[in-house]
C-alpha cells in the first residue's frame, strides 16, 4: 500500500534497511525492468554527449577504498558544463 508519510523524519528510523527493490523481486519482479534500464543507458549516453564533465578536486586527493570493488572514497564529485 503506497503511504507517502513512510520518509518522515519520525518514522524513517522504523524502515528495514534494504527494504526499497526499485523494480521488485521474486514473482512479483516489474516486467518493465529491462525496457527501464535501456532506457536509463540511453539517457545517460545522450545526456553525457552534451556535457563535460571534470573532477572537482584533483586526481591526487582520490583515495581507493575496499569494498566489493575498489571504489573512489567519498564518492566522485564532479562538475558539468554544458558543451558548445
Amino acid at each position: 500500500m503506497f503511504d507517502p508519510e513512510r520518509f518522515s523524519p519520525g518514522r524513517i528510523e522504523q524502515i528495514p534497511s534494504h527494504a526499497f527493490f526499485p523494480f521488485g523481486a521474486g514473482p512479483h519482479v516489474c516486467i518493465g525492468q529491462q525496457l527501464a534500464m535501456q532506457e536509463m543507458a540511453l539517457v545517460i549516453a545522450t545526456v553525457i554527449r552534451q556535457v563535460q564533465l571534470s573532477l572537482v578536486s584533483p586526481p591526487d586527493a582520490i583515495e581507493p577504498e575496499l569494498r566489493l570493488s575498489i571504489r573512489p572514497k567519498g564518492g566522485l564529485p564532479m562538475r558539468w558544463c554544458p558543451v558548445g
